[in-house]
Formats: C-alpha cells, structure tokens, sequence
C-alpha cells in the first residue's frame, strides 16, 4: 500500500516537470482518388457507392508507411501514457529524450530513404498506372516528379501542455480554461496509472507465457528478442513512471531482478530453472493484480 497520497496539483507538477511533448509528422501526398462509377456495372443505386482507386502501387511507398508505423509504436512505448493527446503527439519522459530523438532519427532516415526511391521510381509508376487503371486512370490524379519531392518529408518539435495565461484570456475565460484543464489532468493521471501497471501485466504475462507449454505439450520458445524487449520494459519503467507510483515501480523492480539474473539461454536448456523463473514472475503478476483492481484512486487525494 502507499502511505503517502499526492494531490492533483503535486501529480500535475510531476507530469508537467518530467515530460515534454514530442510531435512527430511523417508528410506525404496520399496516392488514393476518388474513382468514375459511370462505368461500373452493377444493380445497386450508384447513388449510395462510392469508388476509391489507388493511383500508384509502390513498395517503396509501403516502406515510407511502415517506417512511420514503426516509428510512432516505438514512440508509444517510450512514453508516458495518455488519453488526451491527439494522434501523432507523445508525451515523453525528460531522462529518455536523447533516445527518443536519436530513434525518431533513425525512422527518419528509413523514411526518406524510401523517399528517394518512390520518387525516382515516381514518371515508371505513372506509366504503369495507365496501364493498370485503364479507364480510371487521369492524369489530372497525378502531380508532378518535382512536387512530390517536396511534399515528402519528416517533422518533429517539442512542446508543453500548458493553459494560456490569464493576460491573454481574460479572468472569466481562464477561469473556465482552468476548470476544464483540471479536469483533464485528474481524468490523465488515473489513466497513466493504470494504463502503466496494466502495460507492466500485459509484458510479465507474455514473459509468461513464453516459458509455459504449448498447445501440443512442447516448451514455448523463448527468443532473445522477446527477453531482451520484456528487460528493455522493465529497465525503462521507472523514467516513464514520472507519477511515482510505488506500487507498480516495486513490482517492476521485482520483476527486473528476476528476469535479468539469467541469460535466456539458461531458460531454454534448464528446465527447473525455468519453472522456477515462471513461478516467481506469476507471483509478481499476482500481485499486480491486486494492484490494478484497487485501481489508482489509492494514490491520489483529489480534494485540493
């Protein structure tokens, strides 16, 4: 159990001093159109279809996409969770910004490396469309070589979350402003809570459940790729826990300690030790249950 509780203003200044605002965009002209359904046969009312054509197939474009996809999931687990950020923004703890960046960059330069062959490869798309798209092919759908350069490319800034101030606002007007920010940040921290030990769960069951049985009796196969990413998690879990939540933090260290005592090797040869291991990690998921469905109002005092 905790035996301190912080108040809403104490939990807002922990967010606010130990994370920034990362935005990251990955720009690109969208290579779909609406299509012409004066030629499509069918027995329906027109009138209620509509026709999406894609104007070019590219590998290097779905390349572009998954570099984006990537980059954005990693984000996600870097960061702190929450429910108000719109899509593209993250909320990163202050103590991993330089690994943030330098992983932004790296996807970046996946990115646009795709770039440069979509682009190259952009006037033999075009040839190849008119042949694939036949009478649904226009060439008012397709802008030049030149332009698409240009409208490809990566952006990223830093920022804060913060109210406008009273100057600027008006005192009713911030007033109102204040009201509705508290109210955000209160709904924000009890789902960072949350959302944290239910993400901690989620990485100890998959550990799990990776040094179980299969369905036809067989071990599990337990790679490094998937100790490595539960160690990473569990490594990285006190910079994202910037709320301070013990509880889960105790846990997390628990878990740490006995997942990083052994090589992965050693779980996948003796198997004695991997009961072992699997047993005392079900003993932390337990208790993080426990944790979880007392929920994070326990860690809070609301009423300052």
């Amino acid at each position: 159990m905790n035996d301190e509780r912080i108040t809403l203003r104490e939990a807002t200044d922990r967010m606010s001093s130990g994370t920034v605002l990362l935005n990251v965009v990955f720009h690109q002209p969208g290579m779909s159109r609406p299509g012409d359904m004066v030629e499509v046969i069918t027995s329906a009312d027109k009138t209620m279809l509509a026709l999406r054509k894609h104007i070019v197939r590219s590998q290097a474009y779905i390349d572009m996409n998954r570099a984006s996809m990537y980059c954005h999931g990693s984000l996600r687990g870097m960061s702190v969770p929450s429910n108000i950020l719109r899509r593209g923004c993250h909320k990163i703890p202050v103590a991993r910004l330089e690994d943030v960046i330098e992983t932004v960059r790296n996807y970046e330069a996946d990115y646009m490396a795709a770039e440069s062959e979509f682009v190259a490869a952009w006037p033999q798309l075009v040839e190849q469309a008119k042949e694939r798209l036949n009478d649904q092919f226009r060439d008012t759908d397709y802008p030049t070589q030149e332009y698409i350069q240009k409208a490809i490319w990566v952006e990223y800034y830093l920022t804060e979350q913060n109210t406008p101030a009273e100057s600027k606002l008006g005192a009713d007007l911030f007033k109102e402003e204040q009201f509705k920010a508290r109210s955000r940040a209160r709904d924000e921290v009890e789902t960072c809570v949350q959302a944290m030990r239910e993400s901690l769960k989620m990485v100890l069951e998959k550990f799990i459940s990776a040094l179980g049985t299969r369905s036809d009796g067989r071990k599990a196969a337990l790679r490094d790729k998937s100790y490595e990413a539960a160690v990473e998690f569990l490594t990285m879990f006190k910079d994202r826990n910037v709320l301070g939540d013990r509880q889960a933090q105790e846990l997390a260290n628990l878990a740490l300690k006995v997942i990083d005592s052994v090589e992965p090797a050693t779980l996948r040869t003796d198997d004695a030790f991997r009961e072992e291991v699997r047993g005392m990690t079900e003993k932390v998921v337990v208790a993080l249950d426990r944790v979880i469905e007392d929920g994070p109002s326990r860690m809070f005092c609301f009423d300052d």
